[in-house]
């Protein structure tokens, strides 16, 4: 009898062995592919798609997760406009600054374009054309924090961004248009969330929203 009890107390102890480890296991995962999402390789290429990996690249993949390198302008702001001005932006009380592109005239309407996840501002330079010659408004597009003539090489997918929202919007208040100017903003995914979080969070207002 004291040899059974002896035997499943083992049991027991094995089986809760087995479960702490595959919970550590599972957790060093998440943990591998959220900081592989969330801070940007310095170079290199990004990740293939699953279906495009061998078998052994997708295992090291999932164990480490997916390559992506920091988001650089390739283009010029000559794309949207001869007359485009390139600045920084600073974010109050933090030690970040954003790359900014701006065409047009402080008259004008102004529309401020924010990009997507693991992308920068050039990646919206159809709807900044298409703002500046169809609609005649002024355009002002962003590169996030991580991304593009940004500072800092990571990502918080719209959290930390919003921030980086109510700084541009306050930039261009006082620094690009009148008073009475009409002022849009432009978000595209994770630009479209940040927006939203900036709006309830910072008290950001603007006469209207494309998101």
């Amino acid at each position: 009898m004291g040899g059974s009890n002896r035997w499943w107390r083992l049991w027991r102890v094995r089986v809760l062995g087995a479960l702490v480890l595959g919970f550590a296991a599972f957790n060093l995962l998440a943990y591998n592919h959220a900081r592989a999402m969330l801070f940007f390789a310095e170079h290199g290429e990004r990740t293939a798609p699953p279906e495009a990996l061998s078998a052994p690249r997708r295992a090291w993949t999932l164990l480490a997760g997916v390559r992506i390198p920091r988001p650089e302008t390739a283009r010029s702001p000559e794309h949207v406009d001869l007359q485009c001005e390139e600045f920084s932006i600073p974010v109050a009380g933090e030690d970040v600054t954003l790359g900014a592109w701006y065409c047009g005239r402080d008259d004008a309407p102004l529309v401020v374009l924010f990009h997507g996840y693991a992308d920068e501002k050039s990646s919206l330079l159809e709807e900044a054309v298409g703002f500046r010659f169809s609609h005649r408004a002024s355009v002002l597009l962003v590169d996030f924090r991580g991304s593009g003539a940004s500072s800092a090489a990571y990502t918080t997918v719209g959290v930390d961004e919003a921030r980086d929202v109510a700084a541009a919007v306050g930039y261009a208040r006082e620094h690009l248009v009148d008073d009475d100017s009409v002022l849009v903003l432009f978000g595209r995914s994770m630009g479209a969330s940040a927006i939203l979080r900036a709006v309830s969070e910072y008290g950001v207002r603007a006469d209207g929203f494309v998101l």
